[in-house]
């Protein structure tokens, strides 16, 4: 059985993610709704993430942060966290990775591409870096 310290710790988590999550959408001008669309959700849903409600899986997380923001894990993650201490060391943490122009390169390309079409691509492009991957990097 989980402790009420835990249930609340996990409380803090959800509402800090929710607010980071918020502040993505918001920066990028988006709407719960488009969110909702590029992920593939209700905008309720988006709204009960945003609020802190909702628990959910990585893979839902991630099809949000990365299909829906354009962000990745990592940067979002960084100031989400129960611990103030913690949070204070990681918010000073620089959250941008500068990337290869190749990779800016793409990520412009797919930046134009409408949601579901994007979230089509990057299935593609996943199912053939796990085809091409050596044996034991999975």
């Amino acid at each position: 059985m989980a402790s009420k310290q835990g249930a609340k710790k996990g409380g803090v988590v959800l509402r800090q993610l929710g607010k980071r999550l918020r502040h993505l959408r918001e920066e990028r001008g988006l709407t719960q709704a488009q969110v909702a669309e590029g992920a593939g959700f209700s905008a309720k849903f988006i709204s009960e993430i945003e609020r802190g409600l909702r628990d959910l899986r990585v893979t839902r997380l991630r099809r949000i942060v990365e299909d829906a923001l354009g962000s990745t894990l990592q940067s979002t993650f960084v100031g989400v966290t129960a611990d103030d201490a913690l949070a204070s060391e990681l918010e000073s943490t620089p959250a941008r990775v500068e990337l290869p122009g190749w990779a800016q390169a793409l990520a412009g390309e797919l930046a134009e591409l409408p949601a579901p079409r994007r979230r089509e691509v990057l299935g593609a492009v996943r199912a053939m870096l796990r085809a091409v991957r050596p044996v034991g990097r999975e």
